[in-house]
């Protein structure tokens, strides 16, 4: 009879880390199941410790910038790993895409039909 073990394993940065293995308990003592997972474990503990080391390298530049680039970058993050209230996200959203549209109608003022640039008014 085979049984399926799994290990779960979720970071603080919100990463999920999945591991399983199928065994059967008659052929495999628990101790050769360890044995056999201890090199999965392995390339769990190097996955961790790259991440790890990204997340102080990252901080470590972050707190070199302006309190309020931190503040951007900390929200956009939340974002990102789902942490932020889904309010905060849409109101986000709507002022990227209201920023876009008055960005578009600049551009569109500042050509003609012909798709040329309008020509300076005064002494240019």
């Amino acid at each position: 009879m085979d049984c399926k073990l799994t290990i779960l394993k979720q970071t603080a940065e919100g990463e999920n880390i999945s591991l399983e293995a199928n065994f059967d308990p008659k052929e495999q003592t628990g101790e050769e199941l360890r044995e056999s997972l201890s090199s999965c474990f392995d390339l769990i503990d190097i996955r961790l410790r790259e991440m790890n080391m990204r997340v102080i390298a990252s901080n470590r530049m972050v707190k070199k910038m302006p309190a309020e680039a931190q503040v951007a970058i900390s929200q956009a993050i939340d974002m990102l790993f789902g942490r932020a209230p889904k309010q905060d996200i849409v109101r986000e959203y709507e002022a990227a895409r209201r920023e876009a549209q008055e960005a578009e109608k600049k551009a569109e003022a500042g050509h003609g039909n012909s798709g040329k640039l309008k020509k300076p008014v005064g002494n240019a």
